[in-house]
């Protein structure tokens, strides 16, 4: 049965500008979730933050991830809305997490993922949401 993963930015940035071993080993894991036709969800943040990094090095790589964020077969992108900010403070303030990591596990809940990929050791998950490492990949 198709599960609800959620890619934190960082899987999105090694997608495109990660060294061979660290692009290798995202495309490695995407692929066997979308063999499983698991669907991919973030929050509108990671265009910014994707973006933030993508300007440094041209209009070719912003291109590329707006191409890539904007392809709803691939990746679903949730708006971030008042509540959301209002559960990811909770979040913060429970788990100890900033608040931009957790708006995205907030995010993460309201779209009924299952599980959240990341390679950020900061963020925590709630009960219910499993966190999968890329060195537990």
């Amino acid at each position: 049965m198709p599960r609800r993963i959620y890619l934190d930015a960082n899987i999105l940035i090694y997608l495109l500008e990660g060294n061979y071993t660290r692009r290798a080993e995202v495309r490695k894991i995407l692929a066997l979730h979308l063999a499983d036709k698991d669907e991919f969800h973030s929050s509108e943040l990671v265009m910014g933050e994707c973006l933030r990094g993508a300007w440094r090095h041209g209009s070719a790589l912003v291109e590329a991830y707006r191409l890539m964020l904007s392809n709803r077969a691939f990746i679903t992108l949730a708006p971030v809305t008042l509540d959301l900010i209002e559960r990811a403070a909770d979040l913060g303030a429970s788990l100890n997490m900033k608040l931009v990591d957790s708006l995205h596990v907030a995010t993460a809940e309201a779209c009924g993922c299952h599980l959240f990929l990341t390679n950020d050791r900061g963020v925590r998950a709630p009960a219910g949401l499993a966190l999968q490492y890329l060195s537990d990949g």
